[in-house]
């Protein structure tokens, strides 16, 4: 109690000692909440005039902010070139664009057509032309290229000669990609090799190249997981993927057609110059119509680039003859038990409305059989002896058209049998017993002594 009353009193007499000698004293004001302290003003040319809103806001709590409120800048066009032609904004409700409207695209938008639809897109150095039911989004723009992802569908993309650049399309969106396709208008770089040496090919690849200008089709059919690509102009890197799953690039040049996905083998690039191939793989896919129209495209701008007069499309013309291959056999690896070979595989016929006829299997040690079943088929073989043997499969079909298949199997000789042990006292083994052969000694004859 008595400590208490001190303190009171020290506390009292340095309050006395402060005002005494004129020191300021500090008096407690009243924090202002947030809520009420009014916001910086904008700079602004013309006075502001507050509204009865604005002065109801500035005492409301503050709202979160939206998400993604902001629009991607325009960089290229949509133009509708026929009707069924949809446009869908980033982040907005989609549109249809009728012709011969156009509409400002961006990053992130969504262009595509439907039935026999077709639209164009263009960008300052690039423009992509799409067809029938395609669905195509733009991925990003820059000073040096376009990437774009391919939903489905097939377009025709080119560039403006002159101007170094190129135009990246996915097969589907990444990662599920099938193939990355890299269109551009100079050969690109070759890679290093160990030791900083480059491969020197027949064409020798060079970014200083005269630059003729792009012009490819890619088409890409997600139902039947197949890509198609043809370059008319310039030169497309192609890079195959499935999953994480990455092939090997392919480099494909002017007039060569790639295909990735044939006969299921995702991770690889068929490069072909044999319209008759790409025309079988047209009737396959059903396109056969839509790649005509693209082709019919591609060689009016070609002839306005070169001076030319207009040449109609020689493949997939309705005129032109049905275009048959050689039918393709698949065959699975074959599994031995002692010197019997069993084999399964397929074939496949090489024109659309064909079938397999007959399948032989040529067993390679001079005997043939005809299989039981076709196009899918098992065969089986006894060998006489062992060795090394080549198998050939001679697949027919209704167009009289022969496709072979071989496959080498490697066969055993049967080991000599040993002789049966015997068993003697004590344990050992020892090789069965031959009994001696009798000897025959003539018994002499006794000669009476001479009387």
């Amino acid at each position: 109690m008595h400590l208490r009353r001190m303190m009171i009193g020290f506390l009292c007499l340095l309050t006395s000692v402060v005002s005494a000698c004129g020191w300021p004293t500090v008096t407690p004001v009243p924090a202002t909440p947030l809520a009420t302290v009014p916001a910086p003003a904008t700079p602004s040319r013309a006075p502001t005039v507050p509204s009865a809103t604005a002065t109801a806001s500035a005492t409301a709590p503050a709202a979160p902010l939206p998400t993604a409120t902001a629009t991607p800048a325009a960089i290229g066009e949509l133009v509708s070139e026929r009707v069924e032609v949809w446009y869908a904004p980033w982040n907005a409700p989609a549109r249809q664009i009728d012709p011969p409207e156009s509409t400002a695209v961006g990053m992130g938008d969504e262009a595509w057509t439907q039935r026999r639809g077709r639209a164009l897109l263009k960008f300052p150095d690039h423009w992509l032309r799409l067809f029938d039911n395609t669905r195509l989004r733009v991925v990003d723009v820059t000073p040096t290229g376009l990437k774009a992802a391919l939903g489905q569908g097939a377009v025709l993309l080119g560039d403006v000669p002159g101007v170094q650049a190129s135009v990246v399309i996915t097969a589907g969106e990444l990662p599920a990609a099938r193939a990355v396709i890299t269109v551009s208008n100079f050969i690109p770089p070759a890679p290093l090799l160990v030791g900083g040496a480059r491969p020197t090919p027949s064409l020798a690849p060079s970014t200083s190249a005269p630059l003729t200008g792009a012009l490819t089709m890619v088409a890409y059919l997600p139902a039947q997981q197949v890509t198609l690509v043809h370059v008319a102009y310039g030169f497309a890197t192609i890079t195959p993927q499935v999953g994480e799953k990455i092939g090997a690039s392919r480099l494909v040049r002017a007039s060569e057609w790639a295909i990735i996905g044939a006969d299921g083998k995702f991770d690889r690039v068929t490069v072909t110059q044999d319209g008759c191939e790409i025309e079988t793989w047209a009737d396959r896919l059903g396109i056969r119509e839509l790649l005509y129209e693209i082709e019919a495209d591609a060689q009016t701008l070609i002839a306005e680039r070169t001076g030319r007069s207009v040449a109609a499309p020689q493949l997939f013309s309705p005129d032109r003859a049905v275009c048959c291959l050689p039918p393709q056999v698949n065959l699975t690896a074959p599994w031995t038990d002692g010197l019997t070979v069993s084999l399964r595989g397929r074939a496949a016929p090489g024109c659309v409305g064909g079938y397999i006829s007959q399948i032989v299997v040529n067993w390679g040690d001079g005997a043939s059989q005809n299989t039981d079943s076709v196009p899918t088929f098992t065969a089986r073989h006894a060998y006489p002896a062992g060795g090394v043997y080549i198998i050939t499969v001679t697949a027919h079909d209704t167009q009289a058209r022969i496709g072979q298949a071989q496959v080498t199997v490697t066969l055993m000789a049967a080991p000599t049998p040993l002789p049966t042990p015997t068993y003697e006292d004590g344990g050992f083994v020892t090789s069965t017993p031959t009994p001696p052969t009798p000897t025959l000694t003539p018994t002499p004859t006794r000669t009476p002594d001479a009387m």
